[in-house]
């Protein structure tokens, strides 16, 4: 009898309509926790989505920064180097012009290629950024010749000199082998002026020497 109960109660529960609504039930719970906002799944994802795009910037700004320590020493050498250079220049740039004796050097080399000085005139000095020109205007009698050379020979100086203007004109016969010239050249010394620019050489080549 209480088989037979039992049987009939059950026939009486709509097996395929709980079926459905438990079926319904987990497709809900697999669809929140899937696709919901707020769900497990989808905070996990976004969490892993964060941490992968932090990896991605960190990695980016890692690569960034071992380029920029590359380029770094690279310049680091380059300015060594120009450090190098400057005191190069500095040494041939004397502290001051020493204007007698920068006279006695053109008149000695004019005498040494038969260029006959008629004058040899200090100007005004004339400051510039970093240094100090000053200037001489050497007048004198030649041939071409003789003149080569001698611009050759101011070249070749360890001192710093330059030939800013020259100015020619011929002299006496035209016919001869040789055609005189008389003219004057403007002859320029260098005097150098400090700049912040050397402390900051200095500094670089002292960190230079401790590694």
């Amino acid at each position: 009898m209480a088989s037979a109960g039992l049987k009939e109660m059950l026939d009486r529960i709509p097996i395929k309509a709980v079926f459905i609504a438990y079926v319904a039930f987990v497709g809900y719970g697999y669809y929140e926790f899937k696709y919901d906002a707020s769900s497990p799944l989808k905070q996990k994802k976004a969490l892993y989505d964060s941490l992968k795009a932090d990896n991605v910037l960190l990695q980016t700004k890692a690569n960034q920064a071992q380029e920029f320590f590359k380029n770094l020493e690279t310049k680091r050498n380059e300015l060594r180097s120009l450090t190098q250079q400057l005191a190069d220049l500095k040494s041939s740039l004397k502290s001051q012009v020493d204007v007698p004796s920068v006279v006695r050097l053109l008149i000695a080399e004019s005498s040494r290629v038969g260029l006959r000085v008629s004058g040899v005139k200090p100007l005004a000095p004339v400051t510039k950024e970093y240094y100090v020109e000053q200037p001489f205007d050497l007048t004198f009698r030649t041939v071409y010749v003789q003149l080569l050379v001698f611009l050759q020979r101011i070249a070749a100086l360890t001192e710093l000199i330059g030939v800013d203007r020259i100015e020619l004109k011929p002299v006496g016969s035209s016919v001869g082998r040789f055609v005189e010239l008389e003219g004057s050249i403007q002859v320029k010394g260098y005097r150098y002026l400090g700049t912040s620019a050397d402390d900051v050489g200095k500094d670089v080549a002292k960190k230079g020497a401790g590694k």
